[in-house]
């Protein structure tokens, strides 16, 4: 059922949605979200309820967001946090934005701000996708 609310469960595979787990630590402990990949878009976006909960400060803002012909406010937040299942760290600034309400289905969405120092493979066949430093 499609309740409007985030999603915790991977696209099915008929779908084309890149998604990875992204391992944040917070002072209630360890939490595994998925994170949209969205290579369209030039900045990170957290929903604004998680960055409550995991007590990010506010770094900015607040800032006119537009997407899609809809604008919205939203907050800089610092995040640091690791890919799932890798060593690959991420550390960069997110907007924190009511992803809920605006139709977003992900708590994260990483712009090319938190992959431009990755290598991004999407493998649309097996519906793999993977992030790696790209050394050989």
């Amino acid at each position: 059922m499609d309740d409007g609310g985030i999603t915790y469960a991977r696209p099915s595979k008929s779908a084309y949605i890149p998604v990875v787990d992204l391992i944040v630590s917070s002072k209630d402990g360890t939490l595994r979200e998925l994170a949209l990949i969205d290579t369209g878009a030039r900045h990170n976006f957290i929903e604004i309820t998680l960055a409550e909960r995991l007590g990010l400060p506010v770094t900015g803002g607040p800032f006119d967001v537009s997407a899609v012909g809809t604008s919205f406010p939203a907050y800089a937040r610092h995040l640091k946090a690791t890919f799932g299942g890798t060593k690959l760290a991420i550390e960069s600034g997110f907007l924190a934005v009511d992803m809920i309400n605006s139709g977003r289905k992900y708590s994260f969405i990483l712009g090319i701000a938190g992959i431009e120092n990755f290598r991004l493979t999407l493998n649309f066949k097996r519906h793999k996708y993977f992030l790696d430093t790209g050394a050989t």
